[in-house]
């Protein structure tokens, strides 16, 4: 007998390849109702819509090597999941009132206290230059229309 035929579903990535189906899902449906376009007009939800079809299509793949996988359920401590909430609720509660800079600048600092011994002068320099990074790229590069600061 063969060691495949002793295998079973791996429930793990059987969840993930269903999360990761419903997500493009959401993101295909949600976008086509911005409008694709044509081929030579392409609409706001093109974009949109084919990374969820390319989401969708590579959980498909995800889910059947699922069935001959014998990976284990992944050990992620809780301590890390927390601290990167954390962070990106952090972000989002700052980047419309405090502006891009002050938000970045929390989303990365905090999100450096996911791993231990973090040393706090390294974070403060590392999510500066994030935050400067993010400035040059999205309001200077792109001219996104975010403030940098709240004033």
């Amino acid at each position: 007998m063969s060691t495949q035929s002793r295998r079973s579903l791996n429930p793990w990535e059987l969840g993930a390849a269903a999360i990761f189906f419903a997500l493009g899902a959401f993101m295909a449906f949600e976008g086509y109702g911005y409008g694709i376009g044509t081929i030579t007009r392409i609409g706001p939800g093109f974009f949109p819509v084919s990374i969820g079809i390319l989401l969708m299509l590579l959980s498909v793949a995800v889910g059947f090597e699922a069935r001959y996988s014998l990976a284990k359920k992944p050990d992620i401590p809780r301590r890390i999941s927390a601290v990167i909430v954390v962070g990106l609720v952090a972000f989002a509660a700052l980047v419309t009132t405090a502006g891009l800079i002050p938000a970045t600048f929390a989303l990365v600092f905090i999100s450096r206290f996911a791993e231990p011994g973090t040393n706090i002068r390294n974070s403060l320099i590392l999510a500066a230059g994030v935050a400067f990074f993010a400035w040059l790229v999205f309001i200077l590069g792109f001219n996104l229309p975010l403030k940098p600061f709240w004033w």
